[in-house]
């Protein structure tokens, strides 16, 4: 560096450079985005949070490594967080009396090994947990049921990793009546997204399927494994996207949705013509225009319900064949721009299929397995576990991978997909119906996840 004055061993530090104007870091759908890197204007959208190791001179040492290189002037700018704080066993009852929409109950900020765990947030009116500058974070064993609002803006009702929130989890949570499950903005990278729950989640108007959002510029290197949720969406409104990859997960493209629709705490109704399937942009996987070399490895895409939607079903479309925004779904999209584009917006592109990775990926709708050349058809069980996690077997659940098309006898499209144990949890324990009928539901996080006690232990005494 040239200088490390301000630099402290243990502490955090923003490693970034300046946007390439030939790549899109900071050019979308809508606008520049002058606010999606915090600080700079929108001129440093790709970076990473690591840690100081090391001061000698002006040689830092730092933990991780850097995931990728940064050449143009690069910066790195120290910071100290809070350390080693977390939430645990909580319920959050909100109100829906917050006058801005930039709330959420659970908002972390320059912490670094912080965590949310055995959490229960129901009707919130903003986000329900906000990690800006994260480090190490950890959102897990949580339940996040039901939002006031389904709008665009600070009402997506998401578990939310922005401003380079880096090597931080979201893992092993239940999403009920949301909007966006998960949500990752301004620069988040190196993260891992991991079997969670997403059930009747919607947007405005409850016709629309809203995925796990990639949302804005730039996001990078970002694992999603074996969730289970309505779509998958690498938005372009705000920037730019690359090197994400998802892995073993099943996409359904579409999601039930439930009565009430309004700003309301009700009982949760999805009987008859008070529960339907959402079909406005039903997309199992959509890889916008400005989103480059991304992964789809061992994913399920489709359902027998967005099939049965109307008759008209594509398994891959990619720009520039014309798309519909309803009336038609597709398993997976390439190359357009924003939820509605039809294939006229300036962005669309090839780029996003052209350097995209499609391998190991079962698509429900015409029954195909698609693998890419000779690359060997042998899929590890993840890409972030050595083995199974204690929290796994604790429900019932005992198969591990418990999706992907090498998985046979289980009950998603193709037998290839079994219940994770948050989907588990959420109908064998809490008793939930789809699409959230009933709900709050009662949680408690030791039923699912925690050690549970023997049963038919005998002593015999000599």
């Amino acid at each position: 560096m040239s200088s490390a004055a301000n630099g402290t061993v243990g502490g955090d530090a923003v490693s970034q450079e300046t946007n390439d104007p030939t790549d899109g870091t900071k050019v979308g759908g809508r606008d520049s985005c002058n606010y999606c890197d915090g600080f700079w204007d929108g001129d440093r959208s790709r970076g990473q949070i690591v840690q100081v190791t090391s001061i000698s001179g002006t040689t830092i040492g730092i933990t991780p490594p850097l995931y990728t290189a940064y050449t143009l002037n690069p910066q790195a700018l120290p910071f100290q967080p809070t350390k080693r704080a977390g939430v645990e066993n909580l319920q959050i009852y909100s109100n829906n009396t917050h006058t801005s929409q930039n709330n959420e109950p659970i908002r972390m900020s320059s912490c670094a090994y912080c965590w949310v765990k055995g959490v229960e947030e129901n009707y919130t009116d903003g986000d329900y947990v906000k990690v800006y500058w994260g480090y190490r974070d950890e959102i897990r064993d949580s339940y996040f049921t039901n939002g006031f609002n389904h709008g665009p803006g600070q009402n997506n009702n998401s578990v939310w990793f922005g401003f380079k929130t880096s090597a931080s989890k979201i893992e092993n949570n239940i999403m009920e009546r949301c909007e966006n499950p998960v949500m990752l903005q301004f620069g988040a990278a190196g993260n891992v997204i991991a079997y969670n729950y997403a059930t009747g989640c919607w947007g405005i108007p409850s016709t629309v399927t809203s995925p796990f959002e990639w949302h804005a510029a730039h996001l990078q290197f970002n694992l999603v494994e074996g969730n289970v949720g309505p779509a998958f969406w690498l938005d372009v409104g705000h920037g730019s996207t690359s090197e994400t990859t998802t892995f073993r997960n099943w996409w359904l493209g579409t999601s039930f949705v439930c009565s009430p629709t309004n700003d309301t705490r009700a009982v949760v109704d999805c009987t008859g013509t008070n529960g339907n399937w959402s079909k406005d942009g039903s997309r199992a996987i959509g890889d916008d225009s400005l989103s480059v070399t991304s992964n789809f490895v061992g994913d399920i895409v489709g359902s027998a319900a967005q099939q049965g939607l109307s008759t008209s079903n594509v398994a891959v479309i990619k720009w520039n064949s014309p798309r519909n925004y309803n009336g038609t779904q597709y398993g997976l999209s390439f190359g357009y721009t924003l939820f509605g584009d039809t294939g006229t917006n300036s962005l669309d592109s090839t780029t996003a299929f052209s350097t995209s990775f499609v391998h190991g990926v079962y698509n429900n709708i015409d029954g195909s397995t698609t693998w890419s050349g000779s690359i060997t058809h042998t899929l590890p069980a993840s890409f972030y576990l050595n083995s199974v996690p204690g929290w796994w077997t604790s429900t019932g659940t005992t198969r591990f991978p418990p999706i992907g098309p090498d998985i046979t006898g289980g009950t998603g499209p193709g037998n290839h997909a079994n219940m994770i144990p948050a989907q588990a949890c959420f109908y064998n324990v809490m008793g939930g119906v789809e699409g959230g009928a009933g709900s709050p539901l009662t949680f408690n996080p030791n039923s699912c996840y925690g050690v549970q006690p023997p049963t038919n232990v005998r002593v015999t005494l000599n």
